[in-house]
């Protein structure tokens, strides 16, 4: 029975070390995610500036947008916290209209970049973002459509990003976001 007992131990041992012989490890996988990172790189610091918003046929609504954008765990994942502030032009009194905190990381499994945020008042949300030399774009399902949004650095180095919706799965693009900042 004791040698039945031992050799079941081995045999278990053995194909626990095989399974994770093909398993990359902790440490490459990390290094893997801190390497695709740095196509992000571009976006760490304070960024400061004027958005516009536009939901429908109303006017357009001016915004003092900031984004404070920093690495977290070793490099591997990109904290994004957004705070955008209208001012009453009567009264000068100012609101915080948005309010929202991004994650992006790499996703090894998916071999794709992705973004989980949360939006005061619009909750949660996972979507892959596809990165680009100085810029990136996601999109997402909203209600009645989709909204793309679309980053880009500008010749002098400024975040400048377009907010877009679709009510035909992509035909037809209205811009509703305007922003264009720059770093502190």
């Amino acid at each position: 029975m004791r040698q039945t007992a031992t050799i079941l131990g081995v045999v278990l041992l053995l194909a626990a070390a095989v399974t994770r012989a093909g398993e990359p490890t902790e440490t490459s996988a990390a290094s893997e995610a801190r390497e695709k990172m740095k196509a992000l790189e571009f976006l760490v610091g304070e960024w400061e500036g004027e958005a516009w918003v536009q939901m429908g046929p109303g006017p357009r609504e001016i915004v003092l947008q900031q984004e404070r954008v920093g690495w977290e765990v070793d490099g591997e994942v990109l904290l994004i916290r957004g705070r955008g502030v209208q001012v009453d032009a009567d009264t000068g009194e100012e609101r915080v209209g948005h309010l929202a905190l991004a994650a992006v990381a790499w996703d090894a499994d998916r071999r794709a970049y992705v973004m989980w945020s949360y939006a005061r008042g619009r909750g949660t949300g996972q979507r892959e973002m596809e990165v680009r030399d100085g810029g990136f774009e996601w999109v997402q399902s909203v209600p009645g459509g989709e909204a793309r949004y679309t980053m880009h650095l500008d010749e002098e180095g400024r975040w400048v990003e377009a907010g877009e919706f679709s009510r035909d799965d992509g035909g037809t693009w209205y811009p509703f976001l305007g922003m264009t900042l720059t770093r502190r």
